[in-house]
């Protein structure tokens, strides 16, 4: 429908999509098209029945975020990305209704590339483990910031790129796991006064010699 198709678009505000759905059809033998193409066409055209928007836009952020991670190539991938229940998605763990993703626990499980900006639409996510893969680049900070639920965020043991901007201490983390996740820089002090806990390897990402930091930054090498 229409309305779904606009509510793609909104999910995904970086990339460009035609005027006419239906000129996504091909999208997903197309190696050039993006994953937000190819998750599109599957959720608007393949997608076997008519399910609620809160269905289909999960479904749709969780078929980006398995191109975007390169989800062929995880360890285990079990109904993913076309079984018509999210929740029986290896790693996906609902709420009591069984129709709100809340977790995404994927640790140790060959993921790769990057966690797509379409995790906002998983309006109730409140965790994301990727501990110990091989994630690379920057992490989408913006979603994290645009994110209205989102309280914890594991990206130990990874292959991360860039430093930690102070803005993060605006998003909703309570909990964030960086060590030896390949991010340079010191902890910024205003993170240390707006979460419960940084698990951090001091040598890597130093925390500032403040009381909040103190409390706040554990793990190898922060003294405490």
């Amino acid at each position: 429908s229409d309305y779904a198709y606009e509510r793609i678009k909104e999910a995904s505000p970086g990339v460009t999509f035609p005027d006419d759905a239906s000129e996504l059809i091909g999208s997903s033998t197309n190696p050039a098209a993006p994953s937000q193409h190819k998750a599109a066409e599957y959720v608007l055209f393949t997608l076997p029945y008519d399910k609620p928007d809160l269905t289909f836009m999960q479904h749709y952020a969780l078929y980006v975020f398995y191109l975007e991670t390169n989800g062929g190539g995880w360890t285990n991938s079990d109904n993913w990305p076309t079984g018509t229940d999210v929740c029986t998605f290896y790693g996906i763990q609902c709420d009591y209704t069984r129709e709100q993703v809340i977790k995404i626990v994927l640790s140790e499980n060959g993921v790769s590339g990057m966690i797509p900006y379409e995790i906002v639409a998983l309006e109730k996510l409140i965790e994301i483990d990727v501990f110990d893969n091989q994630l690379q680049g920057q992490l989408p900070y913006q979603a994290v910031l645009d994110h209205g639920q989102l309280s914890t965020l594991d990206v130990q043991s990874n292959l991360l790129t860039g430093t930690i901007p102070s803005e993060l201490a605006e998003a909703k983390l309570v909990n964030f796991f960086i060590a030896e996740s390949g991010l340079s820089g010191d902890v910024p002090v205003a993170l240390c006064e707006s979460m419960d806990l940084i698990f951090t390897d001091c040598s890597e990402n130093r925390c500032a010699a403040s009381t909040n930091c103190f409390q706040t930054c554990q793990g190898p090498n922060c003294g405490g």
